[in-house]
């Protein structure tokens, strides 16, 4: 169900122009109703143009249009083609069915008439205009007015559609009747052909065309001049406010009875108030102020300023003017959820802008797409933030209130966009370091366990080297013994005189011997061996040397014993890491 408050208005339109209805709330703009007002009814064509943001559309919505409503002779069409969207490519019109479809939505077709069946299929922009005064046939001296607004759009669609509506347009404004209806009527006849009928088909309709132009996309319009030579002849420039007429402006609205038909209660700004809103955006050369910056304050104001309990507006109140459009915009977004929040940044800040200029898409296309609802689109267009326009095919269409709002929300998406990437880049920066510390903790751990072997091997070849001098005293004991063993036995066989027991214990004492000198060798042998093995276990060429070298020394103890099995064993040890060495 409808809310009372939802069915009210506010006192400035803020990011959208001023509609048909706005009249009352329309001021500071009378001069330029009266002075393009006379253009109009002077001349056939008129080009009005002025920077973005001056109040072109408000100008013919709220100031001119409402002077033709009270005309019961005249008609009038607002036509607006959005821009071209390659997203919506499948569903979108041409200018040129944009305009016929619109000029046919008023007519009555007569399928018995003779006019209609005079030329089957006819589809042209002077056949609508004919049929719009057949339908009005009854209203003497009927004028046709149709408005362009925001005409720089057409020159968005592909060439080759700009260039076909300006075919049609040359023979809808400088044709009294085409070739084939002429060649048709003096070639053949018609029983049908009466005196009404030929008055009416040489009848030149009184015909008004308004075409609204950002004045640094004028130039574009010379695209049509080789067909409408005359396009450019009649030129009406809007300026920005004076000062005189920004106050107006911003102060008459506020003043109008709530009488339940405002949001807002009655207001009113003091002198320090408007002057700083007027210094804050007025133009430093001329002291001028853009219409659409004006409204966009003053909306904001009225949104967020104005209760029941707050009907004076002080300087104090107003903050920093120069950062109001994006104060505006992110207001809007501050009133929804985080969620809702994100999807419509995504919609207004990547798909309904490009660089500043607006993108129009339709409803079921943003339903769809993005998967918002109806409910956050009805609420970003009463914010006017975006607003909302029925296309020729009966879409809704949503875009960007105004090109002052497209320009805030696009200096905001950059920003975003520039945070993100140094964000992204700090990221990366971190990931890198963090990389960096990684790795010199992972050769730091890799030196300490090199170091940790090596210890543990030094102290393993400690300890058997301790263990070797334990043998070591061990064998000179047992060889002690062995020679006061010997000793005795030699006194002993000396009392024998059979020789042949002398050479046998003297030859029994001389392996005595030769196995001491080789235990003692395969002692210091297996000490030398267990520091190659040591050395062989630790990564380095340095320590494969000296392994090497350990090896050899063992290997040289052992000189005496080359059958020997450990001596055998030193030797592949030491081809072994000559090999490894070469490889």
């Amino acid at each position: 169900m409808e809310k009372v408050h939802d069915r009210l208005k506010n006192r400035y339109p803020g990011g959208q122009p001023f509609s048909e209805n706005d009249e009352q709330l329309f001021f500071g703009r009378q001069r330029d109703v009266i002075e393009l007002g006379k253009l109009i009814e002077a001349k056939q064509t008129v080009v009005l143009f002025s920077k973005s943001g001056y109040g072109k559309s408000s100008l013919i919505n709220a100031g001119i249009i409402p002077t033709l409503r009270g005309k019961n002779n005249v008609l009038y069409f607002s036509i607006k083609f959005n821009n071209f969207s390659q997203k919506e490519k499948g569903f979108t019109l041409f200018p040129l069915d944009k305009v016929i479809a619109r000029l046919s939505e008023p007519v009555k077709l007569d399928v018995t008439s003779v006019f209609y069946n005079l030329v089957p299929g006819e589809n042209s922009l002077w056949y609508w205009i004919k049929q719009n005064q057949l339908t009005r046939r009854e209203t003497p001296n009927l004028r046709i007015v149709i408005f362009f607004e925001q005409f720089e759009e057409l020159f968005t669609y592909p060439k080759e559609e700009v260039l076909r509506f300006s075919e049609y347009l040359s023979e809808m404004l400088n044709t009294t009747m085409p070739d084939r209806y002429r060649q048709i009527i003096d070639d053949f006849g018609h029983p049908g052909f009466d005196n009404d009928f030929y008055s009416f088909i040489n009848q030149k309709p009184d015909l008004r065309v308004v075409f609204a132009i950002r004045a640094d996309r004028l130039s574009q319009m010379n695209m049509l001049s080789s067909r409408n030579p005359s396009i450019l002849q009649c030129c009406y420039e809007l300026e920005a406010l004076s000062l005189a007429d920004a106050k107006s402006t911003i102060t008459e609205p506020a003043k109008l009875p709530q009488t339940n038909v405002f949001k807002s209660p009655t207001f009113y700004y003091n002198d320090k108030a408007l002057k700083k809103i007027l210094d804050g955006i007025a133009n430093v050369q001329d002291g001028k102020v853009e219409a659409a910056t004006l409204q966009i304050i003053c909306r904001h104001i009225e949104d967020n300023l104005i209760n029941e309990n707050h009907g004076l507006i002080t300087a104090k109140d107003l903050g920093d003017i120069t950062n109001i459009f994006q104060q505006y915009y992110e207001s809007v977004l501050d009133k929804l959820s985080p969620p809702v929040r994100g999807k419509a940044e995504n919609l207004i800040e990547n798909e309904l802008i490009d660089g500043e200029r607006r993108n129009a898409l339709g409803g079921d296309y943003i339903k769809s797409k993005f998967k918002i609802t109806q409910k956050l689109l009805n609420a970003l267009e009463q914010s006017s933030l975006l607003k909302r326009e029925r296309d020729i095919s009966g879409r809704f269409m949503y875009e960007i209130g105004h090109d002052t709002i497209a320009a805030a929300v696009n200096r905001v998406a950059q920003k975003k966009k520039l945070l993100k990437i140094e964000q992204e880049r700090q990221d990366r920066e971190q990931l890198v370091l963090q990389q960096e510390v990684d790795k010199n903790l992972k050769l730091e751990q890799e030196a300490k366990d090199r170091e940790s072997q090596l210890m543990a091997g030094q102290l393993h070849a400690k300890e058997l080297k301790r263990r070797v001098k334990v043998r070591e005293i061990t064998i000179w004991v047992i060889g002690i013994f062995t020679l006061i063993f010997g000793g005795v036995l030699f006194a002993l066989l000396n009392s024998v005189t059979n020789e042949t027991k002398l050479k046998a214990s003297q030859a029994r004492f001389a392996d005595s011997l030769k196995n001491e000198r080789r235990l003692k060798a395969i002692t210091n042998a297996l000490e030398l061996m267990y520091y190659g093995d040591s050395y062989a276990n630790v990564n380095g060429a340095n320590a494969s040397q000296n392994a090497i070298n350990s090896y050899q020394s063992a290997l040289d103890t052992m000189k005496n014993f080359p059958n020997d099995t450990l001596f055998k064993k030193l030797q592949r040890k030491i081809n072994d890491l000559n090999e490894e060495a070469h490889k």
